[in-house]
């Protein structure tokens, strides 16, 4: 792993244990459950809106993860 992309994975660990960054964790996820149920779906466009809105919200809530994983697989390389 160079130098820069170590940098940017140590940076981004450190960010992941913030209280900022668990306040928004928290947030997100109390999102996540308000647009994952149907009930207040009546129309196409609130379906792909709530669609849009659980994307955006999971992919937030994944970067960790997604980070570690990338970190080791360049250990392991």
């Amino acid at each position: 792993m160079n130098e820069e992309r170590h940098q940017y994975v140590e940076d981004m660990l450190d960010l992941f244990q913030t209280e900022g960054w668990k306040w928004l964790i928290a947030d997100l996820s109390h999102t996540e459950d308000m647009f994952a149920r149907l009930d207040g779906v009546s129309t196409i466009e609130d379906l792909h809106y709530a669609k849009g809105v659980l994307w955006a919200t999971r992919n937030i809530i994944r970067i960790p993860d997604e980070i570690r994983e990338a970190a080791d697989e360049d250990e392991d390389a």
